[in-house]
């Protein structure tokens, strides 16, 4: 992780909850839960937050998901409001009252911005209105690129547990700025 002034503005920031299985892809640490997305603070904002979140985070340890579907889909910049171009590869999981409360309380915090402004005045509030769980698998370019279906579907016959259940292995703070390839990893907790 490179040195960033505290007073460095995180424009993207999202929290993940991560599993033990191993990437399918370079461009993704490890296949993940989002948590919030697109929530603005400084650097110090964040790192304080998520400080301050490790201990009540800990009950997410015991947490089992239960997958219920597969999803391989494309997003194109601009086309039906996306906001980057990629490809991606997710497991769907069932709804869950444990993390959706998590999930809320986490939103909330993080809508409490430090002055993040969008061009109109107002805070941007951070994705949690639509948030539905899933396990991201892998992330790859739209052209070009070698994730597909049916290399997702090979890659975790693997691992016949991940179709029974998804086991929360710790939680993760990134600044999501830029390119997939430049994310960054703030701070972690693994369980």
């Amino acid at each position: 992780m490179t040195a960033t002034s505290s007073a460095s503005r995180i424009s993207c920031l999202s929290f993940f909850l991560f599993s033990s299985l191993n990437p399918l892809s370079p461009s993704l640490q490890r296949p993940h839960i989002t948590l919030v997305y697109g929530a603005p603070h400084t650097l110090y904002s964040a790192q304080q937050t998520f400080t301050s979140l490790k201990h009540h985070l800990q009950s997410l340890s015991s947490q089992t998901l239960t997958p219920i579907g597969l999803v391989t889909d494309t997003e194109l910049y601009g086309v039906n409001g996306g906001k980057m171009d990629m490809i991606w590869s997710e497991i769907s999981l069932k709804a869950n009252p444990t993390l959706e409360g998590i999930q809320s309380n986490i939103g909330r915090l993080f809508s409490l911005d430090d002055g993040a402004q969008k061009k109109d005045g107002s805070a941007p509030p951070p994705e949690t209105s639509t948030w539905r769980p899933h396990l991201s698998l892998a992330y790859d370019e739209p052209s070009g690129g070698a994730l597909n279906l049916k290399s997702v579907v090979k890659e975790f016959n693997k691992y016949e547990k991940v179709w029974e259940e998804v086991r929360i292995k710790g939680v993760s703070l990134w600044d999501m700025n830029g390119r997939i390839e430049e994310w960054k990893c703030i701070d972690e907790v693994v369980f």
